[in-house]
């Protein structure tokens, strides 16, 4: 499955698409330095494939790509960095 990005005006989504229907999406607010997720959600057909952490991997090369950082204000993204504290510690704001 493929993640999808859109960014439009500071305000983007990463996000995974079957058939025009959203199944995954990670909201977020990009400014010059700092990438903000504000919200993951994965449909019950997607659950339990550790998609919500691929997304989480997702943003985090993005920010690495565009030496952004990331402010994890969505709980599930924040937990995610907090479990995985090594492999994400140089993207954290």
């Amino acid at each position: 499955m493929e993640i999808l990005t859109n960014i439009e005006h500071g305000r983007g989504a990463f996000y995974i698409e079957l058939n025009n229907e959203r199944l995954a999406e990670m909201d977020f607010t990009l400014s010059l330095h700092t990438l903000t997720i504000l919200h993951t959600e994965v449909s019950e057909q997607l659950q339990g494939q550790q998609i919500g952490k691929r997304l989480v991997a997702f943003a985090a090369d993005y920010a690495r790509a565009n030496q952004l950082k990331i402010i994890p204000l969505c709980p599930y993204a924040n937990a995610v960095f907090k479990k995985n504290h090594d492999a994400y510690a140089d993207v954290l704001a």
